[in-house]
C-alpha cells in the first residue's frame, strides 16, 4: 500500500467529528485551515512574514462552536418538550484575552450569552464586556468584589451572587439593601459524587468547593432573608468528566439535591449551574481516556435533558433553567500554535558497532522470538549503563554504537515480520499490552527535533498537567512519516520536551511503521501510546512546521516567561460585517525569538 493523504488524516486524528470541519490536507500534503468554503495553508501563514513560530487564532470558529452547542441545546429542550430554558455564561478563567471576549460577546449575543466571574478583576472585565445576558458572580469574594456588582447592577440583565462560604453570607447581608430587585443569590452546593478526572478532588464531600449541607442550615437560619433571594443551585464536578457513566451520575445528583431543596426549604429555585465538566476531545478519539471522551457533545446535553426532564416529573417539579457555563469547548479549538523545526539531533547516537546480538535478531523467525531478544537486549544495556565509572572515550563510542545497533535491527525487523506475514500483528500487540521490552523499543524516538518555541509559554498545561495537545506536521502530509521524534523546545530546562504521542489508527490500516527507523505508529483498533512523534525528515534547507491544535484554553492566561521567551507571533483570522475573511499579523517579538 502507497502512502496517501487518507493515512495522514487518519493517523494525525483529521478525521473526528470536530476537527474534519475545522482542519484538512490538501493535494499538495500541506495542513490547511477549512473556513468559509476556504482553505488556509498552515505553513504559509507563517512563510509569508519568516516566522519562527505563532499562535494562529481563527475567531469564527468561537462563533461555530457557539452555535453549534447553542444548537444542541435548543434541539434538544424542543424534542424532550422541556420547559427550562437555556441561559450560557463564559468563564473568563478560561480565557480572558480581549479577542476572545469580543468574539464571544459578538457571536453569543443572539443566545444571550453572559459572563461568569471569580475574582474583582474579572468582574471588572465582565462589565468592559456588558452584555443583555445572565452575570455569574463565583470564587471566594470579599466586600470590594461585591460592592462593585451592585454598583453596576443595572449593566447586565440579571446577575446572581453565588455563596460558597458562611463568611458570604454575611458580606453580602452587609450589602443587602443595595441589591435591587436585578441581583440574586446562589448556592454553590459540595457534591457528594467525586467526578471522573485528573481534577477529580475538586468534587465529593472534601472539595474546597461548595457548602455543606450543615452550612445551608446555618446561613438560612443566620439571613433568613436571603431564603426569597436564592434561585439557583451551582454544581461543580471537575473539569473534563470523561465517560457518560459519570455524567449520567453527576446529573441526577444535581436534580435530585435541586428538587428536595426547591421543595422543602427553597421554594424560589429556578437554576441550576452545571458547572464546568463537559469533556473536550483532544486526541480526536472518543476513547474514554483522560483527554478524551466517550461520549460526544449531542450526547452531554441529551443526557442532561433527558435525566432532568424525568426527574422533574418524578418529583412534581417545573423543569429548572440551564445555567452553561463549559468555557473550554467554546475557545480550545479556536488557537493553534505553530513552532519551526531549527534542528534536528539523534536521540541516543549515529554511531554502529558490531555486537554478536545482529546477527541473532536478524534470524529471528517470528515476533515472539525477536520479543525474547529484545528482553535480553535490554538486560545488556541497562547491565552496561551500570558500569559508567571511570568509562574512556572509546568504550563510550562502543556502548553509544552498541545502543543504536540493537534499536535499529530490532526495529527493523519487526517491520520486516510484520511485512512479510501480517499475523504478526497479533504478537506486536500482545508485546505492546504486556509491556514487554520489545514495545519499548518499537516506541521510542530515533530523532529530537528542536523547535523554536517554549513549551513554557505557549503550551503550559503540558508543563503543569501534562495536557495532551494533538501534534500535526504542517507539510509533507503526503508522505510516511520518516522517523519518531521527541520535541524540544529553545529553553534551558529538562520539562521543555514534548515525546508522548496517543495513536488511535483504525481497523484496516496497514502501514503501522515509519519510513526510516521502523519505529511503530501504532495498533489499528487499539490506543496506542508511542513516545515519539510521527515526523518526517526535512530535505536540504527545506523550512518544516509542527502545529499544535486546540491550545485557545487556559494557555493564554496561564503562559510563562520562561528564559525570557513570551509574547508570540499571532495570526488573526477573522471575518468582517460581509462575513469575508481577513488576515491580519500581530508580532512584538521578534527580539525573543531569534532563531
Amino acid at each position: 500500500m502507497v502512502w496517501g493523504i487518507e493515512n495522514s488524516r487518519e493517523l494525525y486524528g483529521l478525521k473526528g467529528v470536530l476537527n474534519s470541519q475545522l482542519f484538512d490536507i490538501n493535494e499538495k500534503g500541506q495542513l490547511v485551515i477549512r473556513i468559509k468554503n476556504k482553505e488556509i495553508p498552515v505553513a504559509e501563514l507563517l512563510e509569508k512574514h519568516d516566522l519562527p513560530g505563532a499562535n494562529i487564532r481563527v475567531l469564527p470558529w468561537i462563533g461555530l462552536m457557539i452555535d453549534y452547542i447553542a444548537g444542541l441545546f435548543i434541539e434538544y429542550i424542543k424534542n424532550y418538550g422541556y420547559r427550562g430554558s437555556f441561559k450560557p455564561v463564559y468563564p473568563l478563567k478560561v480565557n480572558h484575552n480581549d479577542m476572545v471576549l469580543t468574539s464571544i460577546k459578538r457571536y453569543g449575543e443572539k443566545y444571550g450569552w453572559g459572563w461568569e466571574a471569580g475574582t474583582l478583576p474579572e468582574i471588572q472585565k465582565a462589565l468592559s464586556y456588558r452584555t443583555r445576558g445572565l452575570f455569574v458572580v463565583d470564587g471566594v469574594k470579599d466586600l470590594k468584589g461585591l460592592e462593585k456588582v451592585v454598583m453596576n447592577k443595572e449593566a447586565f440583565g440579571e446577575a446572581i451572587i453565588d455563596i460558597e462560604s458562611i463568611k458570604e453570607a454575611k458580606l453580602l447581608d452587609k450589602i443587602r439593601e443595595k441589591l435591587g430587585e436585578k441581583i440574586r443569590v446562589g448556592l454553590r452546593i459540595r457534591p457528594m459524587f467525586r467526578g471522573e478526572s485528573i481534577w477529580s478532588s475538586s468534587s465529593g464531600l472534601t472539595s474546597k468547593f461548595g457548602l455543606p449541607l450543615s452550612s445551608i442550615y446555618k446561613i438560612l437560619d443566620e439571613q433568613p432573608w436571603i431564603r426569597d433571594r436564592i434561585v439557583m443551585l451551582h454544581f461543580h464536578y471537575g473539569s473534563q468528566i470523561v465517560t457518560k457513566k459519570a455524567l449520567e451520575k453527576m446529573f441526577t445528583e444535581m436534580i435530585n439535591t435541586y428538587a428536595v431543596l426547591k421543595s422543602e426549604l427553597l421554594p424560589g429555585l429556578k437554576y441550576i449551574d452545571t458547572g464546568g465538566g463537559l469533556a473536550f476531545d483532544y486526541e480526536s478519539s472518543c476513547s474514554g481516556s483522560a483527554y478524551s471522551p466517550d461520549y460526544t457533545f449531542k450526547e452531554y446535553v441529551e443526557t442532561m435533558i433527558n435525566i432532568f426532564k424525568e426527574k422533574s416529573k418524578e418529583y412534581g417539579i417545573e423543569e429548572p433553567d440551564i445555567v452553561f457555563e463549559s468555557g473550554r469547548a467554546i475557545v480550545a479549538p479556536h488557537r493553534i500554535s505553530v513552532a519551526k523545526v531549527v534542528d534536528i539531533r539523534p536521540y541516543i547516537s549515529d554511531l554502529t558497532t558490531d555486537v554478536e546480538l545482529v546477527d541473532k535478531i536478524r534470524s529471528a523467525k517470528t515476533i515472539k522470538e525477536l520479543s525474547d531478544i529484545a528482553r535480553e537486549s535490554e538486560n545488556i544495556i541497562n547491565r552496561l549503563l551500570s558500569y559508567t565509572d571511570n568509562i574512556d572515550l572509546k568504550r563510550r563510542e562502543i556502548l553509544e554504537g552498541l545502543i543504536e545497533t540493537l534499536y535499529r535491527e530490532i526495529t527493523r525487523k519487526a517491520k520486516d515480520l510484520y511485512l512479510e506475514n501480517k499475523e504478526a500483528l497479533s504478537q506486536l500487540e500482545e508485546n505492546i499490552r504486556m509491556g514487554r521490552p520489545l514495545y519499548k523499543f518499537l516506541v521510542s524516538p530515533s530523532k529530537r527535533f528542536v523547535l523554536s518555541f517554549s513549551i513554557f509559554s505557549i503550551l503550559p498545561d503540558y508543563v503543569i498537567l501534562n495536557q495532551y495537545f494533538q501534534p500535526v506536521p504542517c507539510t509533507k502530509l503526503d508522505k510516511k512519516p520518516d522517523v519518531l521524534a521527541a520535541i524540544s523546545d529553545i529553553t534551558c530546562d529538562s520539562m521543555g520536551e514534548i515525546s508522548e504521542y496517543i495513536s488511535s489508527l483504525p481497523k484496516g490500516f496497514t502501514e503501522i511503521f515509519t519510513e526510516k527507523d521502523n519505529r511503530l505508529l501504532g495498533i489499528p483498533g487499539k490506543r496506542v501510546i508511542l513516545r515519539g512523534i510521527p515526523l518526517h525528515l526535512p530535505s536540504g534547507d527545506e523550512e518544516y512546521y509542527v502545529a499544535f491544535l486546540h491550545t485557545g484554553a487556559y494557555q493564554d492566561p496561564l503562559s510563562m516567561s520562561h528564559n525570557m521567551i513570551n509574547n508570540y507571533p499571532e495570526i488573526i483570522i477573522d471575518e468582517d460585517d460581509k462575513g469575508d475573511i481577513i488576515i491580519s499579523y500581530k508580532d512584538s517579538s521578534r527580539d525573543d525569538y531569534p532563531l
